[in-house]
């Protein structure tokens, strides 16, 4: 009895560590930020602003180091954060139609 234990709890492990699981690290995130100012705009080149030092520091801390992309066209931002998976923006404003359509963080 205790020889078949070993040997189902043995493939029992090797199954659970040999399975692919999804990858929820962030990585395949496509980041978004408006040009709004005082809260996130391009400044010599770099991306600057209240919300944005807190983006790029969550990312940060979340080793995700794919570039943001920043835009004075917030309809185009919008239109794909409500048709395309894993997309995500650093600032917008919560409002009674979009609490739904999103997951929340914040506010700041």
């Amino acid at each position: 009895m205790k020889k078949i234990t070993v040997i189902l709890f043995a493939l029992l492990l090797a199954l659970t560590f040999s399975c692919s699981k999804e990858d929820t690290t962030g990585k395949d995130l496509t980041i978004y930020c408006e040009v709004l100012k005082p809260f996130s705009y391009l400044e010599n080149g770099a991306i600057k602003g209240i919300t944005a030092e807190i983006g790029l520091r969550i990312m940060q801390n979340l080793d995700l180091n794919q570039p943001v992309h920043i835009s004075s066209d917030w309809d185009s931002i919008f239109s794909l954060l409500k048709t395309e998976k894993n997309r995500m923006v650093f600032t917008t404003g919560l409002t009674a139609e979009r609490k739904t359509m999103f997951k929340w963080a914040g506010p700041v």
